[in-house]
C-alpha cells in the first residue's frame, strides 16, 4: 500500500510540473515559446474586428494585438491606448521620399535618434545642405 501512495504521488508530482511549464507548439513537437506556431506553408492570421475602439479593455490585456478590418490596419493596446502598429511616421515618410529622389521643400528632423539624411537640417542644427536649400 505504502509503494502505491509513493507510485501515484510521485506521478502527481510529474504531472503538475508538465503542466507547469505548458507550451504549446502547432506544426511541431518541439515549442520554443508559449506559443510557437511553425507552417512552410501557411501564414498566421491574427484575431478580425470591425473597429478595435469597440472592445473594453483591462489593464492585464497590454500587448494585444488586432487586425481592423475597417481601416485595414494592425492595431495594439498598450495599456492606455490603441496605437496603429504599421502607420508611418512623417519622419519616415520624408526619409523615403529623399530615398526616392523627391526633394521636399523643408524638413526639420526633431529626433537625435538618427542622422539627418544629406539636405536635412536637423534640429541641433548639425547638418544643413545650403545647395539644396537656397
Amino acid at each position: 500500500m505504502n509503494d502505491l501512495k509513493t507510485s501515484l504521488l510521485s506521478a502527481l508530482f510529474f504531472t503538475a510540473s508538465l503542466m507547469a511549464f505548458a507550451q504549446v507548439g502547432i506544426g511541431t513537437t518541439n515549442p520554443t515559446a508559449a506559443l510557437d506556431v511553425v507552417s512552410t506553408n501557411a501564414g498566421f492570421l491574427m484575431p478580425r474586428v470591425v473597429d478595435h475602439t469597440a472592445l473594453t479593455m483591462s489593464a492585464d490585456q497590454v500587448g494585444m494585438q488586432v487586425y481592423n478590418t475597417t481601416t485595414n490596419s494592425v492595431w495594439g493596446y498598450n495599456g492606455a491606448i490603441w496605437e496603429n502598429l504599421l502607420a508611418t511616421s512623417a519622419i519616415d515618410a520624408a526619409i523615403a521620399a529623399n530615398a526616392a529622389g523627391v526633394t521636399p521643400v523643408a524638413t526639420v528632423i526633431t529626433s537625435f535618434s538618427i542622422s539627418a539624411p544629406s539636405g536635412y537640417l536637423a534640429a541641433d542644427g548639425s547638418t544643413f545642405n545650403a545647395a539644396t536649400y537656397p
